[in-house]
């Protein structure tokens, strides 16, 4: 796997994989494009498996996040077949339609994507980078709490590992 880097310079990453910077933040550890997959497949007739397989956490973008939390609401109230028009008006209702990017971005999800290929391959993969971004949250509040010299390095240890898992 090649190693994601980015520059503080540049607002751009050097890999096609991660999300977008923020600011002067780096870019964390993401595959829109497989994200994008993972979401498109839903409309295919995937959305069970894909529910059984993800999560909300496993999509780094909010608007991702937005899309599968609805798609994840419909298939808990037995939606098994979605359409593009059922999310957008599930969507709609919840007022975070324009936010995820229309009918228009919702209707491109499932552009280019090979239906045919497994769940469990995409899982593996926004898994792991959400497992990395996990692992950056937990630093940089590591990081914080390491700075604090009020609160006992001892507490912090032990906060960690709690997290990590």
């Amino acid at each position: 796997m090649p190693t994601l880097t980015t520059t503080r310079e540049s607002t751009r990453p050097t890999d096609p994989r991660v999300a977008p910077r923020v600011g002067n933040s780096p870019a964390w550890p993401a595959d829109i494009a497989e994200e994008k997959g993972a979401l498109g497949v839903c409309f295919l007739g995937q959305a069970t498996e894909a529910v059984r397989l993800l999560g909300v956490d496993d999509f780094s973008l909010s608007s991702h996040r937005e899309i599968f939390a609805t798609i994840l609401e419909l298939v808990g109230r037995g939606e098994l077949a979605l359409e593009i028009s059922l999310v957008a008006g599930e969507l709609r209702k919840r007022g975070s339609l324009e936010q995820v990017g229309g009918v228009a971005y919702l209707a491109d999800l499932d552009f280019g994507v090979v239906p045919e290929r497994g769940m469990e391959s995409r899982m593996k993969l926004l898994r792991e980078f959400a497992d990395r971004r996990r692992v950056l949250r937990v630093s940089e509040e590591a990081m914080r709490r390491s700075m604090d010299l009020r609160q006992p390095i001892a507490q912090t240890l032990t906060w960690m590992r709690d997290e990590i898992g």
